[in-house]
């Protein structure tokens, strides 16, 4: 991992983020062509055995392809190992079960065992309702629906980053006829690198938790 991606991953990481103690379950982005999805837990008494001192941690998978809910059901098999073993080992032997077989054993009572064949990623197309984004956004929706038709860039500001994300994936949905979600940004920090890399697009929607970048 080169320099640059890592002091990308420790800026979206919600417990490197010294402004805030709000602890984000999951969340995920994009940067260049890769897709990156991090899950965020809480160590409980029971696994304080064998993570001592240690409260909270984070799954970070890069990957390069967009499957939230598959990430997320992966990222929670690998916390569950790593937090009832305290082994880093052992998060590698189930990274290969599933380079090589395509599926991995959690080994705990809470996750279920992780197999790729089970998502679809048409089923990621629409794990967001688009009727509750028309909802919020109302006769705006008009105005969105015309930037990506004409293959605008569309920028997203909200608070709260699991609704921002929520409303960012499902927008691709309004021109569902192109099935293109490389064009999502969910989470955008206002970093030169960044911002460098959404200039490189042509088309976009990106989101912002900055009220920044509405000025």
């Amino acid at each position: 991992m080169d320099e640059g991606l890592r002091e990308l991953l420790l800026r979206k990481c919600c417990l490197a983020e010294k402004e805030s103690n709000e602890i984000v379950p999951f969340s995920f982005g994009h940067f260049g062509r890769m897709w990156y999805y991090l899950l965020t837990v809480n160590v409980g008494a029971e696994d304080s055995e064998k993570l001592a001192q240690v409260t909270h941690f984070t799954v970070i998978i890069h990957a390069k392809d967009f499957n939230p809910e598959k990430y997320q059901h992966l990222a929670g098999v690998l916390a569950e190992t790593y937090a009832t073993t305290g082994s880093a080992a052992r998060l590698l032997e189930s990274y290969l079960s599933v380079v090589t077989r395509g599926s991995c054993s959690s080994g705990g009572a809470t996750t279920a065992d992780f197999n790729v064949k089970a998502y679809d990623v048409r089923k990621a197309y629409v794990a967001s309702s688009i009727k509750d984004v028309i909802q919020q956004l109302g006769i705006e929706s008009i105005l969105v629906y015309t930037a990506l038709l004409l293959k605008k860039r569309v920028v997203v500001y909200h608070p709260n980053l699991q609704q921002l994300i929520s409303i960012v994936r499902a927008l691709p949905t309004l021109v569902w006829h192109r099935q293109n979600w490389s064009i999502v940004y969910p989470h955008v920090h206002l970093a030169e690198d960044e911002l460098e890399d959404l200039a490189s697009t042509s088309s976009y929607v990106a989101g912002f938790t900055d009220s920044s970048v509405e000025s």
